[in-house]
């Protein structure tokens, strides 16, 4: 999720939900993508960039 889809009020209220938990985000991708295997890794990988492509083809 990005800002973008999110919206700054949401993105904001996201960081104060997870500052306010003690939640370790970094960790619990980590421990996310630790349970992929390397094709799972790849296929939501390549998904991600053709869906959010750094940048546009005119």
């Amino acid at each position: 999720m990005s800002v973008r889809e999110l919206g700054v009020v949401e993105t904001e209220r996201f960081i104060a939900v997870i500052n306010r938990e003690r939640f370790d985000y970094t960790k619990w991708q980590r421990e996310r993508f630790d349970n992929m295997s390397s094709d799972e890794f790849n296929n939501a990988a390549v998904a991600y960039s053709k869906e959010n492509p750094l940048c546009k083809k005119e």
